[in-house]
């Protein structure tokens, strides 16, 4: 299993150049294509209190035609000067953005984007709701925070539970981890667990050992928030990449209790890969 083809997630109404420079770096460093893809949606017609005029559908139109195409300009002046496999789409629709993007994620074996602004305004242009995507794309997705510049990665730390997605997360992860020189296996016990988690986090690094990855694990009780001890763990280790399960709980669960994968995707230590 390999990584041939990477898609990046671009906000055609916001400045894109950190994104796709991380973008370009991950795809130089797994030897991958990539992909940009921008996508904007309808402007809503009313039907019960007016209407839009046609002038108004040819202005909008038009406006998000220089937007797209100035993002396309923008990603493939910077990938192409790279020895990159690089194209672009893009699309006016009329369902979700996430809808669409998970559709064109067949086309490719991982998808990048920048973390989900909960309280950005509101776009119709890719600004993407990652919660919708990583549930629906059936594809890794990985998240480049903005404040972040690619530097060849080194330290993945896995964020182990004994979960389906865990597990897909870990599956989907092993392209990445075979390039790197250190991998953490981290694992919080719940309750009295604290041997079960141990032999867990020790059967993962078995695992991993089979497929010429070497890894050690690190247990301890868990006594707070996960995503903030994550975090400490990460800065600790040096950690360059984070890989977890996405959604173990429902997304109403994690909405109203809070929970690690909502954490992750708003406001990730590190280049973070997550799966479901």
């Amino acid at each position: 299993m390999s990584i041939k083809t990477m898609m990046v997630v671009l906000d055609a109404d916001a400045d894109n150049d950190r994104l796709i420079r991380s973008a370009i770096g991950w795809a130089g460093h797994l030897q991958a294509g990539l992909i940009g893809m921008a996508a904007y949606q309808d402007i809503p017609i009313v039907y019960n209190d007016g209407f839009v005029g046609a002038d108004i559908i040819r202005e909008d139109q038009a406006a998000i035609d220089r937007k797209i195409a100035a993002t396309r300009e923008r990603f493939l002046s910077l990938a192409g000067d790279t020895s990159l496999r690089a194209e672009f789409r893009s699309a006016i629709v009329s369902l979700s953005l996430a809808s669409y993007v998970a559709r064109q994620a067949r086309i490719a074996d991982l998808l990048v984007a920048r973390p989900f602004e909960a309280h950005r305004r509101i776009s119709r242009s890719v600004a993407l709701n990652a919660n919708d995507l990583v549930i629906h794309a059936g594809r890794p997705l990985l998240m480049l925070p903005d404040a972040t510049d690619f530097v060849p990665p080194k330290a993945a730390l896995i964020a182990w539970k004994d979960s389906r997605e865990s597990r897909r997360a870990v599956c989907d992860a092993l392209p990445m981890l075979r390039s790197l020189e250190r991998v953490v296996v981290a694992a919080l016990a719940e309750g009295d667990t604290l041997q079960e988690t141990e032999e867990a986090a020790a059967d993962v690094v078995s695992w991993l050992g089979r497929h010429g990855i070497e890894a050690v694990p690190r247990t301890a009780r868990r006594t707070g928030d996960v995503a903030g001890h994550l975090a400490i763990l990460c800065r600790e280790q040096n950690i360059d990449l984070l890989v977890g399960g996405a959604y173990a709980h429902s997304r109403l669960q994690e909405f109203i209790l809070g929970g690690v994968t909502r954490d992750l995707l708003m406001t990730p230590p590190c280049c973070t890969l997550l799966s479901h």
